[in-house]
């Protein structure tokens, strides 16, 4: 089972990719957290599961993507912003 890690604080955004993923395969575990705290929290209790994937919006009302991609290091991570200007630094 493919467990994708999805921290994003707006719920249309949350709801969009869970219902476009769910479409490809209904099996994904999508795994939500609306802020940086919530992340850490679901990344505590998940760390003795295999997460496939991060999906992270850059701009989160308790910070900045950058504030945990240490924590994230050695998980493939999608970075996401509306302010193209953001992305400066990223592949």
């Amino acid at each position: 089972m493919t467990t994708i890690l999805h921290v994003e604080n707006s719920s249309t955004v949350r709801a969009i990719l869970k219902t476009r993923l769910r479409r490809h395969d209904p099996t994904i575990d999508i795994i939500e957290a609306r802020s940086l705290c919530a992340a850490r929290v679901a990344l505590a209790m998940l760390r003795h599961r295999q997460i496939d994937l991060v999906v992270i919006d850059w701009s989160l009302p308790d910070g900045l993507a950058s504030d945990i991609l240490p924590l994230l290091r050695g998980l493939p991570c999608v970075v996401l912003t509306s302010s193209p200007g953001d992305a400066r630094g990223f592949d």
